[in-house]
């Protein structure tokens, strides 16, 4: 809601009835037909223009009670400016003393005693302080929220590069596995005597230099413990391959049953799923530790972030449906003010349009 809107709502009735409340304040009485009346606007007008306006105050700001009537006060300030700070909060303070005389209070309405320019300056001051902290409050929102999913985003990214790693990490343990059942088969060549030892050397160390390169490569963007990790994963995936490779050769050699053979495969296949666990994920412990923290912070940032966004939206409907300041809170609301924001606020009243638009 911008100042518009709210001013247009404490200024429904607006430039035709604030023509009259610039010089008087509006009492509505109970029982005041009992009260003669000796004092009008006529004697302070000289056509119609404010008698109509008066006729129309009487209209829609009576208290719908048919034993009412309405009583002007006429408001002079020394200075010649009734629209001044001051005279406002004379005319509060006016309306105050009335309220505060036992004999005269108990004459008046209930529902609204008295109505003048000063307090729809009030009101209207008092909206627009309480929308433009709802304003506030709001941008602080969205800034939160924008900067709530900047940090979501970096988040994802995170995760996204640390799973690349792991993936990264995996398919070298994969190769180390398959470079070095290349060597069993190698040795085992050798141990039969279908190579020399030349091309036995030759062909050996061509697999080391590879084994070294894939090790290399794996940790060429790790920390130190990093490199540690993944070089101890490195080691135990070659010999957990060479303890397959040689129960594979039992088998085939038939020096144990098949029976014995699926019960030791199955517990290298499961030590090999411990070695890749620590040879990927492991290498990254501390960093998916911290990504799980990151994203339970943010988390709790979401939904502090839900439970704030459902506050303000509480407070701008207990804007929307509020009802109008007590009178003492009009007094030191407009005493708090300063001459110029006075002097603001009464322009952006009176620059309402009858039907509520800004002229």
């Amino acid at each position: 809601m911008n100042a518009s809107d709210l001013f247009a709502a404490v200024t429904k009735y607006s430039r035709g009835i604030i023509a009259v409340l610039l010089v008087l304040t509006v009492l509505v009485g109970a029982g005041a037909p009992m009260v003669n009346q000796s004092s009008s606007l006529e004697q302070f007008q000289s056509d119609s223009t404010a008698a109509d306006k008066l006729d129309y105050i009487e209209e829609n700001f009576q208290s719908g009670d048919e034993n009412t009537t309405t009583v002007q006060l006429i408001v002079r300030d020394e200075g010649g400016n009734v629209l001044s700070k001051d005279a406002l909060v004379d005319t509060l303070q006016l309306q105050q003393a009335l309220r505060d005389n036992a004999t005269v209070n108990r004459t008046l309405s209930n529902e609204t005693p008295s109505t003048g320019i000063a307090n729809i300056v009030a009101t209207a001051s008092i909206r627009q302080e309480q929308a433009t902290e709802l304003q506030e409050s709001g941008a602080e929102l969205q800034e939160r929220r924008e900067s709530l999913n900047e940090s979501q985003a970096e988040l994802q990214q995170r995760s996204q590069d640390l799973n690349r790693t792991a993936a990264r990490l995996g398919a070298s343990l994969n190769q180390t596995r398959e470079l070095q059942a290349e060597y069993d088969r190698l040795n085992a060549s050798s141990q039969q005597g279908e190579v020399n030892d030349s091309a036995y050397r030759q062909q050996s160390e061509q697999l080391e230099t590879q084994l070294r390169q894939v090790r290399a490569s794996a940790t060429e963007n790790l920390t130190a413990n990093q490199s540690a990790t993944f070089a101890q994963a490195f080691e135990q995936t070659r010999g957990l391959q060479l303890q397959l490779d040689r129960l594979n050769a039992s088998s085939q050699r038939g020096d144990i049953n098949e029976s014995t053979y699926r019960e030791r495969t199955a517990e290298i296949q499961s030590q090999f799923e411990q070695v890749f666990e620590l040879g990927t994920r492991g290498v990254l412990a501390d960093e998916y530790q911290q990504l799980q923290q990151r994203g339970e912070e943010l988390r709790e940032e979401g939904e502090q972030l839900a439970e704030d966004a459902e506050r303000l939206q509480e407070q701008r409907q207990q804007l929307q449906n509020a009802s109008a300041p007590t009178l003492p809170e009009q007094i030191d609301h407009l005493q708090s003010m300063n001459d110029s924001d006075v002097e603001s606020t009464v322009e952006t009243v009176l620059s309402e349009s009858d039907d509520g638009s800004s002229s």
